[in-house]
């Protein structure tokens, strides 16, 4: 079975804190070669013994295509660059792209969903106290929810849903880890060029491309996650 690659904590690798970095691991998990390092996302952070949280920071996105192709970016701004391995820059695919403020209502769901996470966790109401002093929040909303590299050597970008922009029940159930990306996906080709927008089934989240098949996770009205199979048609 040949190597893959996979995004590896830079610290699990080296003594070097602040960066992250895409490895070559074996299968049974030995690390080998690195293909690319990066500059660590800014939602975590220790400031001591003490864990300062910001949502809604600039985080770097990633995907690997056949052949270790890589597509990295930094979720902030509309510019992804992709790289062949061995990690020399090919092209950058950029798409206009407007800020958008974060809201009082993103602001409000996502602190909720961390209080409600942290309570079922089992923390007591001093420590949940605590916790709400440790989250601070961006200014911006993200350019985008996630990469995959699709068939054919194409990019998939999906786009975000924000949660001040969902209903009332929508924020009450909000999952910012399956809920923060939109149905709604732009589609690259070899090249960059902007194919079009692909529409996913609700509640769905594609995790494995396979020629024209998308293998992913639906989640029913009861948050109870199936495997799906989705056929791209082609036109």
């Amino acid at each position: 079975m040949a190597a893959q690659f996979r995004p590896i904590p830079l610290a699990a690798a080296s003594p070097a804190e602040g960066r992250d970095a895409i490895v070559r691991v074996t299968p049974g998990g030995a690390m080998r070669d690195t293909l690319f390092t990066f500059a660590s996302g800014g939602s975590l952070r220790l400031a001591g013994q003490t864990p300062e949280i910001r949502l809604y920071a600039p985080e770097p996105a990633w995907a690997i295509g056949a052949g270790g192709r890589l597509y990295q970016g930094v979720n902030s701004e509309y510019r992804i660059g992709v790289y062949a391995t061995g990690g020399r820059l090919e092209r950058m695919i950029t798409k206009p792209f407007t800020r958008k403020a974060v809201a009082e209502a993103d602001r409000r769901t996502m602190l909720d969903y961390l209080m409600r996470a942290w309570r079922e966790a089992g923390a007591t109401p001093a420590v949940l106290e605590r916790l709400k002093g440790v989250v601070t929040f961006g200014d911006y909303l993200p350019a985008y929810a996630a990469l995959q590299a699709g068939p054919d050597g194409t990019l998939w970008v999906q786009q975000l849903q924000a949660a001040s922009t969902m209903s009332a029940e929508e924020r009450r159930t909000y999952n910012p880890l399956e809920d923060a990306g939109g149905r709604g996906w732009d589609v690259f080709d070899r090249e960059g060029r902007l194919l079009g927008v692909v529409t996913m089934p609700t509640r769905f989240a594609p995790r494995v491309f396979r020629g024209d098949r998308i293998y992913g996770v639906w989640r029913d009205d009861l948050d109870v996650s199936h495997v799906m199979r989705v056929l791209i048609e082609r036109r």
